[in-house]
């Protein structure tokens, strides 16, 4: 099941936040050799995980397996705070509709080599499942041009906003990608499951706290 976190239901998840953040320092850093990220406390947090950020994450016997974050366009995010200059082709898309989808990533003892593993498809599901349910219909990534392809695949019209270019010795171009009910229905297919695969605790809560916290 993939979890939803946000402001609201993080007192439910804070150690498993933390396993979450600690996940993101192994990928990006220790991995990928993203040094500007890199932390003493081998968290990696950044001026993005604020209150309006939504956080999901997979568990396998109680850790941590993956994680990926939304965050609203309305807001600073990545593309306009840190990466403007890789939309070369179009304006930096936003508004309430539209949420960057950031930090994707896989413990390393549940990955498939490059393919992508049990893991990731259940977090892309919930990612579609999530954004069906709440009004999202664009996603924008930075991203291995890969991704471009692998989307167009689950049925995802894709957008390049810029051209590739080289990032920490990897290649990255910005897109974005419109998510529908047949999108969810073929990244159901690959990954052979229904749809049903959020554990949102936010359920819970009264129905005025179940959607993106836009407003903080």
């Amino acid at each position: 099941m993939v979890h939803v976190i946000s402001a609201y239901n993080a007192h439910l998840y804070s150690d498993v936040l933390e396993d979450a953040y600690r996940l993101r320092h192994k990928v990006f850093v220790d991995e990928r050799k993203w040094m500007a990220l890199e932390k003493p406390d081998k968290r990696e947090v950044d001026q993005f995980d604020t209150p309006s950020a939504l956080h999901f994450v997979v568990l396998r016997n109680k850790r941590v397996a993956g994680y990926c974050r939304l965050l609203p366009t309305i807001r600073p995010h990545l593309l306009d705070s840190v990466y403007p200059w890789l939309c070369e082709r179009e304006t930096i898309p936003t508004g309430p509709d539209i949420f960057e989808w950031t930090r994707y990533c896989v413990a390393r003892e549940w990955r498939y080599g490059s393919a992508v593993s049990d893991v990731g498809s259940e977090l892309i599901v919930g990612v579609f499942e999530y954004c069906l349910e709440n009004g999202i219909n664009v996603l924008t990534l930075q991203a291995d041009p890969m991704w471009m392809t692998r989307f167009h695949e689950l049925g995802c019209p894709v957008r390049p906003l810029g051209f590739p270019t080289e990032i920490d010795n990897e290649n990255v171009v910005a897109f974005s990608l419109a998510v529908s009910e047949n999108s969810l229905k073929k990244a159901c297919e690959f990954r052979g499951c229904r749809p049903g695969v959020l554990e949102d605790r936010m359920r819970e809560l009264p129905e005025e706290f179940r959607r993106p916290t836009l407003e903080m």
